[in-house]
């Protein structure tokens, strides 16, 4: 039986944009910043069952201080207990296109992301892509569009 493994964005997907839909989280209040609904009861069920603990959190953080900003908020928020994917599962690269690298090392066979770009990055390594709470028509082939956390999990749980 093969493996499954999942990769997962952080900004738009696991923790909502700010107002302006921005990449990360500046405001003074970023601990305050809710999940995206569904978010962390999704990644415990799928961590919990197709992915067996093979979820793993993948992130840009361009700077020391947007990676500590997002550890802060995963503790903050229980992430671990409540989404099933403990600290170690935590990759962080300092531009979009340092995702391809995270997800060829731990050979993912799917992944997140709410931006398109990562997603063209990461074609000829991931078979199953995802592009999270889409606003575009034009969807390349081979990118599935999802708008909720319900929706991707039903995908997840279905592809192979």
């Amino acid at each position: 039986m093969s493996r499954f493994c999942l990769g997962v964005d952080f900004g738009g997907v696991i923790i909502a944009h700010g107002t302006e839909r921005q990449d990360t989280f500046f405001n003074r209040d970023y601990l305050e910043t809710p999940p995206v609904a569904g978010s962390l009861e999704a990644l415990q069920k799928l961590s919990n069952t197709k992915f067996k603990d093979a979820v793993w959190i993948v992130s840009k953080a361009g700077s020391r201080d947007t990676e500590i900003k997002t550890r802060n908020w995963l503790a903050s928020h229980e992430f671990d207990s409540r989404a099933g994917i403990t600290p170690d599962r935590i990759f962080f690269a300092p531009k979009r296109i340092g995702k391809l690298a995270i997800a060829q090392s731990l050979r993912l066979t799917h992944f997140v992301d709410d931006k398109l770009e990562v997603l063209t990055y990461l074609a000829n390594d991931v078979p199953n892509l995802y592009l999270f709470d889409n606003d575009s028509s034009e969807v390349p082939t081979g990118i599935t569009a999802v708008g909720s956390w319900p929706v991707l999990e039903q995908h997840l749980q279905q592809d192979s």
